[in-house]
């Protein structure tokens, strides 16, 4: 059976551990559906990671919305803040002139301009750059950072199922629970929007520092970015 990439644990696993963990706290008649008598076993403890990676799923479609919802208030991911004449704090002028070169150079676009691209047009450009990016990335930390932002990302959405079944549920104490749980999300929320800028930017640096003209790359590595 094929291991569970980095994104798979971190990702989808351990948010779907936590919404799992929190319900049962929530709810302790849940436990015995968890394990038997409520002993930690080891068929209990397989039981409860296959029920995480499942509602782990369940936690990255509410995310999904969640940061569908965020990025559209923001004006988009940071990634595509490029086009936007409006912002300049991440590339300077001559990283955007450098940038649009790089283009050109390295995947033959007729590209005049980058601000003010059309989003579907940039959509495509974009996953260019950043396929070519990954392919020389023998790293993985571009990889990484985009697990820790879906790390973020998903804990944030646990922490807000998490909040909605403790208003629902008011159990004793609920009022302490839903502002430590409120206080959980808005934290990972800020963590999660950090990932997303920190890792735009490394994308565009890695680009930059490319070569002008394409080279051969391993098989290894293609293979990787696809």
């Amino acid at each position: 059976m094929k291991e569970l990439s980095f994104y798979e644990q971190v990702g989808i696993l351990l948010p779907g551990a936590v919404l799992l963990f929190g319900l049962v706290l929530l709810a302790p008649e849940l436990r015995t559906a968890v394990s038997a008598e409520g002993a930690v076993t080891v068929g209990g403890l397989g039981l409860f990671l296959v029920l995480a990676y499942a509602l782990g799923h369940l936690v990255a479609a509410v995310g999904n919305l969640l940061e569908g919802a965020l990025w559209r208030l923001a004006g988009g991911m940071p990634a595509s803040w490029v086009r936007d004449p409006k912002r300049a704090r991440l590339l300077t002028a001559d990283q955007h002139q450098a940038l649009l070169s790089k283009v050109k150079k390295r995947s033959g676009a007729a590209v005049t301009a980058i601000r003010g691209l059309p989003r579907a047009e940039w959509r495509g450009l974009f996953s260019g750059i950043y396929r070519d990016v990954l392919s020389h990335d023998p790293s993985g930390r571009l990889e990484i950072m985009l697990g820790s932002y879906g790390l973020n990302r998903g804990l944030a959405a646990a922490c807000l199922i998490l909040l909605a079944t403790t208003l629902v549920r008011q159990p004793p104490q609920w009022r302490w629970y839903a502002v430590g749980l409120a206080f959980a999300m808005a934290g990972y929320g800020f963590r999660m929007v950090r990932f997303a800028l920190y890792w735009a930017r490394e994308v565009y640096a890695a680009y930059l520092a490319l070569p002008d003209t394409p080279i051969a790359i391993s098989a290894k590595h293609v293979a990787k970015a696809e």
